[in-house]
């Protein structure tokens, strides 16, 4: 099983931004992993950022996957 938390932002574009990873290997496979989901770029948000983020739209989502099944949860 894979997880990853995401927000998804409400502006024009769609953006979605991920916390900051905890090596850069690891940073780099996930992104390739939010990247096949997705279909496009996530961002990487800071510590700093990523708190912001959460006041303006509400706690992270968490991505699943298991057994090559996704789906989307409200944390």
């Amino acid at each position: 099983m894979r997880k990853c938390e995401f927000i998804r932002t409400n502006n024009e574009v769609g953006s979605i931004f991920v916390p900051s990873p905890t090596s850069f290997f690891g940073g780099w496979a996930r992104h390739q992993w939010l990247k096949s989901y997705f279909k496009k770029e996530c961002s990487i948000a800071s510590d700093a950022l990523w708190q912001i983020l959460i006041e303006r739209h509400g706690p992270p989502k968490i991505l699943i996957e298991e057994d090559g099944v996704f789906r989307e949860e409200n944390q």
